[in-house]
């Protein structure tokens, strides 16, 4: 059984997929300024790719469920 997400959830959801980029671009700064090394940080880009992923199907459920 489905729970409906209401406006606000998506819109929730919405805001947490932006701060999700927004890791996303620190993490390419602070590889630029040779704080870490990509292999460092690759184990965080798969996660964050995950999430995205994630949080981007919630969204797209919801879209088709209303």
């Amino acid at each position: 059984m489905f729970k409906k997400i209401t406006k606000g959830t998506k819109q929730y959801f919405e805001i947490v997929r932006g701060s999700v980029i927004e890791i996303d671009s620190a993490i390419g700064i602070a590889n630029r300024l040779e704080y870490a090394s990509l292999e460092q940080l690759q184990p965080l880009g798969e996660s964050i790719i995950k999430t995205f992923k994630l949080i981007s199907g919630m969204i797209k459920n919801e879209d088709i469920h209303n």
